[in-house]
Protein backbone atom coordinates (compact mmCIF):
# COMPACT_ATOMS: atom_id res chain seq x y z
CA UNK A 1 0.00 0.00 0.00
CA UNK A 2 2.98 2.02 0.71
CA UNK A 3 4.24 1.45 -2.44
CA UNK A 4 1.85 2.05 -4.62
CA UNK A 5 1.18 5.31 -2.81
CA UNK A 6 4.53 6.24 -3.98
CA UNK A 7 3.98 5.21 -7.06
CA UNK A 8 0.76 7.49 -7.53
CA UNK A 9 2.56 10.19 -5.85
CA UNK A 10 5.60 9.87 -8.90
CA UNK A 11 3.06 10.10 -11.60
CA UNK A 12 1.47 12.74 -10.15
CA UNK A 13 4.44 15.12 -9.89
CA UNK A 14 6.08 14.12 -13.10
CA UNK A 15 2.53 14.78 -14.85
CA UNK A 16 3.78 18.33 -13.53
CA UNK A 17 7.56 18.20 -15.20
CA UNK A 18 5.78 16.62 -18.05
CA UNK A 19 3.63 20.44 -18.29
CA UNK A 20 6.42 22.38 -17.05
CA UNK A 21 9.92 20.71 -18.77
CA UNK A 22 12.14 22.12 -15.81
CA UNK A 23 14.45 19.95 -13.89
CA UNK A 24 12.95 19.72 -10.05
CA UNK A 25 14.57 17.69 -6.98
CA UNK A 26 11.69 15.76 -4.80
CA UNK A 27 13.40 16.78 -1.31
CA UNK A 28 11.32 17.97 1.02
CA UNK A 29 14.33 20.39 2.47
CA UNK A 30 15.25 22.50 -0.87
CA UNK A 31 14.75 25.57 -0.69
CA UNK A 32 14.80 28.60 -2.86
CA UNK A 33 18.56 28.76 -1.82
CA UNK A 34 19.20 25.29 -3.44
CA UNK A 35 21.76 26.17 -6.31
CA UNK A 36 23.23 22.53 -6.57
CA UNK A 37 24.89 22.66 -10.28
CA UNK A 38 23.52 20.17 -13.29
CA UNK A 39 25.93 19.25 -15.93
CA UNK A 40 24.49 17.25 -18.53
CA UNK A 41 25.61 15.85 -22.42
CA UNK A 42 27.15 13.17 -24.05
CA UNK A 43 30.77 13.73 -25.88
CA UNK A 44 29.49 12.14 -28.84
CA UNK A 45 33.02 11.97 -31.38
CA UNK A 46 32.05 12.64 -35.26
CA UNK A 47 29.47 14.30 -34.08
CA UNK A 48 28.47 18.04 -33.15
CA UNK A 49 27.69 17.90 -29.00
CA UNK A 50 25.33 19.40 -26.48
CA UNK A 51 26.30 20.21 -23.10
CA UNK A 52 23.73 21.78 -20.66
CA UNK A 53 23.91 23.29 -17.06
CA UNK A 54 21.52 23.88 -14.93
CA UNK A 55 20.17 24.03 -11.36
CA UNK A 56 18.19 21.07 -9.09
CA UNK A 57 15.48 23.81 -7.92
CA UNK A 58 12.94 24.12 -5.44
CA UNK A 59 9.10 22.52 -6.67
CA UNK A 60 7.86 26.42 -6.06
CA UNK A 61 10.80 27.83 -7.63
CA UNK A 62 11.04 26.47 -11.55
CA UNK A 63 12.20 29.65 -12.87
CA UNK A 64 15.54 29.17 -10.75
CA UNK A 65 17.33 26.38 -12.66
CA UNK A 66 18.27 28.72 -15.42
CA UNK A 67 21.92 30.08 -15.69
CA UNK A 68 21.28 33.59 -15.88
CA UNK A 69 24.76 34.69 -17.15
CA UNK A 70 26.89 33.39 -20.47
CA UNK A 71 29.32 30.96 -19.57
CA UNK A 72 32.01 28.65 -21.29
CA UNK A 73 32.42 25.01 -21.97
CA UNK A 74 34.74 23.63 -24.01
CA UNK A 75 36.61 19.96 -24.22
CA UNK A 76 40.17 19.61 -23.69
CA UNK A 77 42.20 16.12 -25.56
CA UNK A 78 45.07 14.24 -23.89
CA UNK A 79 47.01 15.78 -27.09
CA UNK A 80 46.32 19.80 -26.09
CA UNK A 81 43.47 20.11 -28.78
CA UNK A 82 40.61 22.09 -27.88
CA UNK A 83 36.99 22.04 -29.10
CA UNK A 84 35.35 25.31 -28.26
CA UNK A 85 31.32 25.15 -27.10
CA UNK A 86 29.40 28.01 -28.09
CA UNK A 87 26.21 29.14 -26.60
CA UNK A 88 23.00 27.93 -28.65
CA UNK A 89 21.20 30.62 -29.43
CA UNK A 90 18.78 32.51 -26.71
CA UNK A 91 20.45 30.54 -24.23
CA UNK A 92 22.67 30.95 -21.18
CA UNK A 93 23.36 26.94 -20.23
CA UNK A 94 23.40 25.18 -23.65
CA UNK A 95 26.29 25.07 -25.29
CA UNK A 96 27.28 22.92 -28.55
CA UNK A 97 30.65 21.77 -29.05
CA UNK A 98 31.82 20.49 -32.35
CA UNK A 99 33.60 17.07 -31.95
CA UNK A 100 33.22 15.99 -35.95
CA UNK A 101 37.15 15.69 -36.12
CA UNK A 102 37.65 14.38 -32.54
CA UNK A 103 39.74 11.12 -33.18
CA UNK A 104 39.43 8.15 -30.91
CA UNK A 105 42.52 7.44 -29.63
CA UNK A 106 42.90 9.55 -27.24
CA UNK A 107 41.47 11.08 -23.97
CA UNK A 108 39.12 13.92 -23.70
CA UNK A 109 38.15 15.96 -20.22
CA UNK A 110 34.93 18.01 -20.63
CA UNK A 111 35.61 21.97 -18.82
CA UNK A 112 32.82 24.25 -17.91
CA UNK A 113 32.42 27.51 -16.36
CA UNK A 114 29.53 28.61 -14.43
CA UNK A 115 29.89 32.66 -15.01
CA UNK A 116 26.53 33.04 -12.27
CA UNK A 117 29.46 31.92 -9.85
CA UNK A 118 32.48 31.88 -11.77
CA UNK A 119 33.09 28.46 -10.35
CA UNK A 120 35.04 26.00 -12.97
CA UNK A 121 33.55 22.04 -13.30
CA UNK A 122 35.78 19.48 -14.98
CA UNK A 123 35.47 15.63 -16.08
CA UNK A 124 39.09 13.43 -15.11
CA UNK A 125 40.29 11.72 -18.08
CA UNK A 126 37.56 9.93 -19.56
CA UNK A 127 38.64 7.11 -21.79
CA UNK A 128 36.35 6.84 -25.64
CA UNK A 129 34.32 3.55 -25.73
CA UNK A 130 34.68 2.00 -28.83
CA UNK A 131 31.69 1.93 -31.03
CA UNK A 132 28.82 0.45 -31.78
CA UNK A 133 27.22 -0.90 -35.47
CA UNK A 134 24.05 -0.41 -36.36
CA UNK A 135 22.80 -3.21 -38.73
CA UNK A 136 19.42 -1.91 -39.20
CA UNK A 137 16.68 0.39 -38.33
CA UNK A 138 13.45 -1.12 -39.57
CA UNK A 139 9.70 -0.47 -39.65
CA UNK A 140 7.59 -3.26 -37.66
CA UNK A 141 3.78 -2.80 -38.40
CA UNK A 142 2.22 -4.38 -36.03
CA UNK A 143 -1.39 -5.00 -37.07
CA UNK A 144 -2.78 -6.30 -33.49
CA UNK A 145 -1.95 -3.47 -32.01
CA UNK A 146 -2.72 -0.93 -34.43
CA UNK A 147 0.45 0.42 -34.40
CA UNK A 148 3.76 0.76 -36.15
CA UNK A 149 6.89 -0.11 -34.70
CA UNK A 150 10.60 0.94 -34.99
CA UNK A 151 13.21 -1.14 -34.62
CA UNK A 152 17.04 -1.43 -33.88
CA UNK A 153 19.77 -4.32 -34.21
CA UNK A 154 23.52 -3.46 -33.46
CA UNK A 155 26.23 -5.30 -32.47
CA UNK A 156 29.41 -4.11 -30.69
CA UNK A 157 32.40 -6.17 -29.93
CA UNK A 158 33.32 -5.96 -26.26
CA UNK A 159 30.90 -3.16 -25.03
CA UNK A 160 28.11 -4.03 -22.90
CA UNK A 161 26.09 -0.93 -22.28
CA UNK A 162 24.18 1.52 -24.95
CA UNK A 163 22.44 4.43 -24.86
CA UNK A 164 20.47 6.31 -27.76
CA UNK A 165 18.52 9.01 -28.83
CA UNK A 166 16.65 10.49 -31.88
CA UNK A 167 15.15 12.73 -33.83
CA UNK A 168 12.21 12.51 -35.78
CA UNK A 169 10.33 14.60 -38.75
CA UNK A 170 7.30 14.04 -40.49
CA UNK A 171 5.70 15.40 -43.43
CA UNK A 172 1.88 16.16 -43.02
CA UNK A 173 -1.18 17.95 -44.63
CA UNK A 174 -4.13 19.51 -43.46
CA UNK A 175 -7.89 17.84 -43.89
CA UNK A 176 -8.31 20.16 -46.79
CA UNK A 177 -6.53 21.99 -49.45
CA UNK A 178 -7.62 25.88 -50.13
CA UNK A 179 -6.02 27.98 -53.07
CA UNK A 180 -6.82 31.06 -51.16
CA UNK A 181 -5.83 32.81 -47.89
CA UNK A 182 -6.94 36.06 -45.75
CA UNK A 183 -5.67 39.21 -44.78
CA UNK A 184 -6.86 41.57 -42.55
CA UNK A 185 -7.65 45.31 -43.14
CA UNK A 186 -4.93 46.30 -40.13
CA UNK A 187 -2.34 43.50 -41.92
CA UNK A 188 -2.40 45.21 -45.15
CA UNK A 189 -0.53 47.66 -46.69
CA UNK A 190 -1.46 51.33 -46.07
CA UNK A 191 -1.75 52.18 -49.03
CA UNK A 192 -4.29 49.13 -49.75
CA UNK A 193 -6.56 49.56 -46.91
CA UNK A 194 -9.11 51.94 -47.92
CA UNK A 195 -9.90 49.50 -51.07
CA UNK A 196 -10.23 46.58 -49.10
CA UNK A 197 -11.91 48.05 -45.52
CA UNK A 198 -12.85 44.53 -45.23
CA UNK A 199 -9.30 42.88 -45.89
CA UNK A 200 -8.91 40.71 -49.09
CA UNK A 201 -8.59 37.43 -50.01
CA UNK A 202 -6.02 36.64 -52.40
CA UNK A 203 -5.00 33.25 -54.66
CA UNK A 204 -1.78 31.39 -53.21
CA UNK A 205 1.43 32.16 -56.04
CA UNK A 206 3.11 29.68 -57.22
CA UNK A 207 2.17 26.41 -55.66
CA UNK A 208 2.41 28.26 -51.88
CA UNK A 209 -0.01 26.60 -49.60
CA UNK A 210 -0.88 25.98 -45.64
CA UNK A 211 -1.29 22.29 -47.38
CA UNK A 212 1.89 20.34 -46.57
CA UNK A 213 3.59 21.18 -43.08
CA UNK A 214 6.39 19.40 -41.33
CA UNK A 215 6.50 18.09 -37.68
CA UNK A 216 10.05 17.48 -35.78
CA UNK A 217 10.92 16.36 -32.69
CA UNK A 218 13.89 15.10 -30.49
CA UNK A 219 13.36 12.38 -27.81
CA UNK A 220 13.82 13.20 -24.58
CA UNK A 221 13.12 10.02 -22.71
CA UNK A 222 16.16 7.74 -21.07
CA UNK A 223 17.22 5.40 -23.46
CA UNK A 224 19.53 2.42 -22.09
CA UNK A 225 20.32 -0.86 -22.89
CA UNK A 226 22.55 -3.94 -21.57
CA UNK A 227 23.99 -7.35 -23.25
CA UNK A 228 25.55 -8.25 -19.92
CA UNK A 229 23.01 -11.26 -19.82
CA UNK A 230 23.92 -12.71 -22.96
CA UNK A 231 25.81 -14.45 -24.93
CA UNK A 232 26.46 -12.26 -27.77
CA UNK A 233 26.78 -8.01 -27.49
CA UNK A 234 24.39 -7.67 -29.69
CA UNK A 235 20.57 -7.45 -30.10
CA UNK A 236 17.84 -7.95 -32.61
CA UNK A 237 15.01 -5.46 -33.80
CA UNK A 238 14.55 -4.18 -29.92
CA UNK A 239 11.45 -1.52 -30.74
CA UNK A 240 12.36 1.83 -29.03
CA UNK A 241 9.70 3.78 -30.48
CA UNK A 242 5.40 2.93 -31.32
CA UNK A 243 3.27 5.36 -33.15
CA UNK A 244 -0.18 4.75 -33.36
CA UNK A 245 -1.75 4.05 -36.75
CA UNK A 246 -4.07 6.92 -36.93
CA UNK A 247 -0.97 9.18 -36.05
CA UNK A 248 -0.28 11.79 -38.10
CA UNK A 249 3.49 10.87 -38.63
CA UNK A 250 2.50 8.06 -40.64
CA UNK A 251 -0.06 10.03 -42.26
CA UNK A 252 2.61 10.65 -45.43
CA UNK A 253 6.20 10.35 -44.80
CA UNK A 254 7.80 9.47 -41.73
CA UNK A 255 11.68 9.99 -40.64
CA UNK A 256 13.68 8.83 -37.88
CA UNK A 257 17.20 9.44 -37.55
CA UNK A 258 19.10 7.50 -34.32
CA UNK A 259 22.22 7.87 -32.72
CA UNK A 260 23.82 5.34 -30.30
CA UNK A 261 26.15 5.94 -27.93
CA UNK A 262 28.41 3.11 -25.37
CA UNK A 263 28.52 3.58 -21.95
CA UNK A 264 31.01 2.49 -19.39
CA UNK A 265 29.37 0.37 -16.56
CA UNK A 266 29.52 3.51 -14.34
CA UNK A 267 27.56 5.64 -16.90
CA UNK A 268 25.25 2.92 -17.32
CA UNK A 269 24.60 2.79 -14.23
CA UNK A 270 23.77 6.34 -13.50
CA UNK A 271 21.94 6.52 -16.26
CA UNK A 272 19.78 3.45 -14.88
CA UNK A 273 19.89 5.65 -11.35
CA UNK A 274 18.06 8.22 -13.19
CA UNK A 275 15.65 6.22 -15.56
CA UNK A 276 14.29 4.34 -12.14
CA UNK A 277 14.01 7.84 -10.16
CA UNK A 278 12.53 10.03 -13.12
CA UNK A 279 9.93 11.36 -14.77
CA UNK A 280 9.11 10.04 -18.52
CA UNK A 281 10.60 12.64 -20.09
CA UNK A 282 14.20 12.06 -18.66
CA UNK A 283 14.66 14.52 -16.43
CA UNK A 284 16.19 14.74 -13.04
CA UNK A 285 13.90 14.04 -10.71
CA UNK A 286 15.16 12.07 -7.60
CA UNK A 287 14.52 11.30 -3.85
CA UNK A 288 18.05 11.78 -3.30
CA UNK A 289 19.76 13.17 -5.67
CA UNK A 290 22.92 12.91 -3.89
CA UNK A 291 22.57 9.24 -4.99
CA UNK A 292 23.65 10.07 -8.08
CA UNK A 293 26.75 11.89 -8.07
CA UNK A 294 28.89 11.75 -11.39
CA UNK A 295 31.72 12.09 -12.82
CA UNK A 296 32.19 15.89 -12.97
CA UNK A 297 33.52 17.78 -10.31
CA UNK A 298 34.01 21.44 -9.45
CA UNK A 299 37.36 22.95 -9.90
CA UNK A 300 37.26 25.53 -7.54
CA UNK A 301 35.65 23.82 -4.52
CA UNK A 302 36.65 20.09 -4.12
CA UNK A 303 33.60 20.18 -1.30
CA UNK A 304 31.09 21.46 -3.50
CA UNK A 305 28.34 18.93 -5.30
CA UNK A 306 28.00 18.29 -8.80
CA UNK A 307 25.21 16.31 -10.81
CA UNK A 308 25.80 15.03 -13.80
CA UNK A 309 27.71 12.04 -15.75
CA UNK A 310 30.04 12.51 -18.84
CA UNK A 311 30.06 9.72 -21.03
CA UNK A 312 32.82 9.84 -23.88
CA UNK A 313 32.01 7.32 -27.33
CA UNK A 314 32.15 7.62 -30.88
CA UNK A 315 28.31 7.51 -31.82
CA UNK A 316 26.80 5.18 -34.48
CA UNK A 317 24.14 6.88 -36.78
CA UNK A 318 21.17 5.23 -38.49
CA UNK A 319 18.38 7.13 -40.73
CA UNK A 320 15.19 5.20 -41.89
CA UNK A 321 11.63 6.78 -43.73
CA UNK A 322 8.71 5.47 -43.65
CA UNK A 323 6.62 5.80 -46.76
CA UNK A 324 2.84 5.43 -46.41
CA UNK A 325 2.16 5.21 -50.54
CA UNK A 326 4.56 1.95 -49.99
CA UNK A 327 3.19 0.77 -45.59
CA UNK A 328 -0.55 1.44 -46.59
CA UNK A 329 -0.57 1.22 -42.84
CA UNK A 330 -2.15 4.55 -41.79
CA UNK A 331 -5.62 4.89 -40.94
CA UNK A 332 -7.33 7.95 -39.90
CA UNK A 333 -9.91 8.69 -37.34
CA UNK A 334 -10.23 12.04 -38.32
CA UNK A 335 -13.33 13.74 -38.71
CA UNK A 336 -14.45 17.20 -39.67
CA UNK A 337 -16.54 18.65 -36.74
CA UNK A 338 -16.74 21.91 -38.95
CA UNK A 339 -18.98 22.39 -42.03
CA UNK A 340 -18.04 24.98 -44.71
CA UNK A 341 -20.35 27.88 -44.97
CA UNK A 342 -21.06 30.32 -48.12
CA UNK A 343 -20.41 33.93 -47.01
CA UNK A 344 -22.35 36.32 -48.81
CA UNK A 345 -21.51 39.30 -47.47
CA UNK A 346 -18.04 40.90 -47.60
CA UNK A 347 -18.60 42.90 -44.73
CA UNK A 348 -18.92 39.57 -42.35
CA UNK A 349 -14.82 38.51 -43.36
CA UNK A 350 -13.45 40.00 -40.33
CA UNK A 351 -16.41 38.37 -38.17
CA UNK A 352 -15.45 34.75 -39.67
CA UNK A 353 -11.89 35.56 -39.47
CA UNK A 354 -12.07 36.31 -35.70
CA UNK A 355 -14.02 33.24 -35.16
CA UNK A 356 -10.92 31.19 -36.76
CA UNK A 357 -12.34 30.65 -40.02
CA UNK A 358 -10.20 30.96 -43.43
CA UNK A 359 -11.64 30.94 -47.22
CA UNK A 360 -11.96 27.53 -48.53
CA UNK A 361 -13.35 28.18 -52.03
CA UNK A 362 -14.61 30.38 -54.63
CA UNK A 363 -18.34 29.67 -54.59
CA UNK A 364 -19.33 32.86 -56.93
CA UNK A 365 -17.29 35.40 -58.70
CA UNK A 366 -20.54 37.62 -59.46
CA UNK A 367 -20.90 38.53 -56.43
CA UNK A 368 -17.70 37.07 -55.01
CA UNK A 369 -18.58 34.68 -52.18
CA UNK A 370 -16.44 32.29 -50.94
CA UNK A 371 -17.06 29.41 -47.98
CA UNK A 372 -15.43 29.39 -45.08
CA UNK A 373 -14.62 26.80 -42.19
CA UNK A 374 -12.62 26.49 -39.43
CA UNK A 375 -8.97 27.26 -39.40
CA UNK A 376 -7.51 23.59 -38.25
CA UNK A 377 -9.28 22.03 -41.63
CA UNK A 378 -6.86 24.31 -43.66
CA UNK A 379 -4.27 25.43 -42.27
CA UNK A 380 -1.60 22.65 -41.31
CA UNK A 381 0.22 24.98 -39.09
CA UNK A 382 -2.52 24.24 -36.60
CA UNK A 383 -1.56 21.12 -35.59
CA UNK A 384 2.35 22.64 -34.48
CA UNK A 385 4.42 21.77 -37.59
CA UNK A 386 5.67 24.21 -40.09
CA UNK A 387 6.44 25.21 -43.37
CA UNK A 388 10.18 24.40 -42.95
CA UNK A 389 10.72 21.86 -45.14
CA UNK A 390 13.86 19.63 -44.40
CA UNK A 391 16.65 20.04 -47.77
CA UNK A 392 17.21 16.35 -47.76
CA UNK A 393 13.64 15.94 -48.18
CA UNK A 394 12.73 13.22 -50.91
CA UNK A 395 9.82 15.07 -52.86
CA UNK A 396 9.10 18.22 -54.72
CA UNK A 397 6.07 19.44 -51.76
CA UNK A 398 6.50 22.91 -50.24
Amino acid sequence: EVLAMRHNLILILAAVLAATGCIYDFSAELSDSDRRVVIEGDLMLGQISTVNISYVTAIDNPGGRYVRRFGSAWVLAEDGTRYEGVNLTGTHGNFSIDLRTAPDDTRYQLHVINADTGREYSTDWLEVNRAAVIDELSYIPEEAKDRMAVGISLHSAGQRYFRWSYEEIWEYHSLYRTRYFYTPNDKLPKEERAQYPNGRVSLFDDGENTYYCWGRRKSSEILIFTTKEQTEDRFEDLEFRTIPRSDARLSMLYYIKVYVSTLSEDAYNYWKNIQTNSDYNGSLFAPNPSEMVGNIHSVSDAGEQVLGFINVSRTAVAELFIDNDETQFYRSEEKSDYEPETCENEAHWPYLYGQGKLPLELVSSYPRQYSWINRSCVDCRVAGGTKDKPDFWPNDHK
